[in-house]
């Protein structure tokens, strides 16, 4: 999809959110302002990939704990749904160490059987164009954790919405090896996120000499 028809598709979803207009139509994309709390439920389009529906929205303007934020999700049964924070966070035990920690966090919680890999991007200055990220994913049941140093994004977008590779049609298999381990190991995200950008980073300078 061409990105000048994502956009559009972005603008017109967010226009739908602000007035609360939910759930919305499925659609490939939407993208969401910094301070928000919503949950999106998953529509197959076929067997790899699927639409988003945003089932709730919510303002949440709360700073929370880089680390000790696993009480903001509610445990309950896989529904097909994926809840989102996207806000600031940070932590510290001084106010200087709070504010040189201080970051954008998307905090996420898969309530779906199937691991995922999405497209995400960052819109940095109000009306300006979005910028595409890396993401590790998410894994079925589970947390993850995507963040942002410094606190000046206007808004986040998540689309292109798939299936791992190797996840078979029934939603089993082997998944993203690199999400599992991550996952069964009980790996510090921030650092796997940081690892996994500066692989991303150093590939991409050698790839250019």
């Amino acid at each position: 999809m061409k990105k000048s028809t994502l956009f559009i598709i972005f603008c017109f979803i967010s226009t739908i959110i602000s007035a609360q207009d939910l759930p919305t139509e499925p659609a490939n994309g939407f993208s969401f302002p910094l301070g928000s709390k919503f949950t999106i439920k998953l529509y197959p389009i076929d067997s790899v990939n699927f639409n988003y529906s945003i089932m709730e929205y919510e303002p949440f303007e709360e700073i929370i704990d880089t680390w000790e934020n696993d009480t903001l999700f509610i445990e309950k049964e896989k529904d097909g749904t994926i809840e989102f924070y996207f806000c600031l966070a940070t932590h510290g035990d001084s106010e200087n160490e709070r504010e040189e920690n201080m970051k954008i966090v998307l905090l996420m919680k898969n309530r779906s059987e199937y691991a995922l890999k999405y497209s995400s991007e960052i819109q940095i200055e109000e009306d300006g164009d979005f910028q595409k990220t890396s993401n590790i994913g998410m894994f079925p049941g589970a947390n993850s954790f995507d963040c942002f140093p410094g606190h000046s994004i206007m808004r986040g977008a998540v689309s292109e919405g798939r299936r791992a590779k190797g996840q078979g049609p029934n939603g089993k298999g082997q998944g993203n090896l690199f999400l599992f381990f991550i996952f069964a190991l009980n790996l510090d995200p921030f650092f796997i996120l940081l690892l996994h950008k500066s692989i991303i980073f150093v590939a991409s300078k050698i790839g250019t000499h």
